[in-house]
């Protein structure tokens, strides 16, 4: 995996080998020098992850990535994309990577990266394949011979999906944190809550007298700064990811 943004100093390098593969340099060649991006610049816009088995074809689709101003992160594989295990953008992938058929290819992805939307392109687009890629549940099935236009259009509606996600992770990481103040007393009292038992059901349960519940019940409200009992069941059911966020 190798970094790419226009965002920051960019500087030429001769040898990109490591970068794109070991027929870069005939890709220099015939194409010019490839850029790579320096340190520093802007971190914070979400990658393209792109991969591509074919380092021609994966450095041309990078130069017009980053000539549409986008982050890119390029892989040669989906192995080498889950073994970085990104946790924000846009997964980019050409439907022959590798030669396991579309659908198998998509839950590779969606499947360890989970939420993270994934767009299949191809240079000989079919009708088979774009119904294989939905099914596996992409979120677009991309001709990339068409114009700047719709990669534009494609990439933007999936910059929105990878963001809403981002959303719903950050819910989740915080109901957690807050879940993690609770004493273990607390949280038993919580989840009994949360299965619908009332004060006196939950003081049998654990064996406690209904005002010690009552207690346990308000240090837990306290601690989750809520004011109500259907909030606690809401940040501990997006916690435990019981509802979507």
């Amino acid at each position: 995996m190798a970094y790419m943004s226009n965002m920051d100093a960019f500087h030429i390098v001769g040898k990109t080998s490591q970068l794109f593969g070991s027929n870069s340099d005939d890709f220099e060649k015939n194409h010019g020098p490839v850029i790579k991006g320096g340190k520093g610049g802007d971190r914070d816009l979400l990658a393209v992850h792109l991969i591509d088995p074919d380092s021609h074809l994966r450095a041309k689709l990078a130069r017009r990535l980053l000539d549409l101003d986008r982050h890119v992160e390029i892989y040669s594989s989906p192995a080498e994309l889950i073994e970085f295990s990104p946790q924000a953008g846009i997964v980019l992938i050409n439907e022959v990577t590798p030669a396991i058929g579309v659908s198998y290819l998509v839950e590779s992805i969606t499947s360890p990266l989970r939420g993270l939307p994934v767009i299949v392109y191809s240079m000989i687009p079919s009708v088979e394949n774009a119904v294989a890629a939905m099914k596996a549940h992409a979120l677009n099935y991309f001709d990339m011979t068409s114009d700047d236009t719709c990669l534009v259009s494609a990439l933007d509606e999936a910059m929105q999906h990878s963001a809403k996600h981002r959303e719903r992770i950050g819910a989740i990481e915080a109901s957690i944190r807050r879940i993690g103040l609770l004493s273990m007393r607390e949280r038993q009292v919580l989840e009994l809550i949360v299965q619908g038992c009332s004060n006196k059901d939950v003081a049998r349960k654990l064996e406690l007298s209904p005002r010690t519940v009552e207690i346990h019940r308000m240090h837990m409200m306290c601690k989750l700064n809520t004011k109500s009992c259907a909030e606690a069941v809401k940040i501990w059911c997006i916690a435990t990811r019981s509802i979507l966020v």
